[in-house]
């Protein structure tokens, strides 16, 4: 499959990226290991490089580490997540968990998921991911779903 560049990230994707909110359900699906499987490995072997997952996606993340654990070439593969939360202690946690589950030492983009109503707090939470970035935890930071309100 193609790749592209992300940005001026320097990191290569693939066009087609893989959206993970139905795999492992809470709601967007109630997909089980049995039904997500054949997907994620489809698109893995499909030549595929590019998911995005998220803490707030059910058991996406655990459906997500378990396929990458077992594909030959999970070290080219481009993993995202996100935190839903705007207090950078439930950050913190978010990202520690989501690298557990998905089997990496460091997350290559991680989103804002729904960034706060004001300036002030997206900074704090903007700083949260800086320090995050800083200790090597995550590559890039995004923002994702809507913009400022105020």
């Amino acid at each position: 499959m193609e790749r592209r560049v992300l940005g001026r990230s320097g990191l290569e994707i693939t066009p087609a990226g893989f959206g993970c909110q139905t795999v492992g359900g809470l709601g967007y699906g109630d997909q089980d290991w049995d039904d997500s499987q054949p997907t994620v490995d489809a698109y893995l072997e499909g030549g595929g490089r590019f998911i995005d997952t998220a803490r707030g996606y059910g058991t996406s993340e655990i459906y997500v580490g378990k396929a990458l654990r077992k594909f030959p070439r999970a070290g080219e593969v481009v993993v995202c997540s996100k935190s839903g939360s705007t207090h950078p202690p439930v950050i913190q946690a978010d990202l520690d968990t989501s690298r557990f589950l998905l089997g990496r030492d460091r997350l290559d983009v991680y989103y804002v998921h729904v960034p706060p109503p004001s300036l002030e707090q997206l900074r704090r939470v903007l700083d949260a991911y800086q320090r995050f970035k800083d200790q090597g935890k995550i590559r890039l930071v995004g923002v994702s779903n809507r913009g400022l309100t105020t």
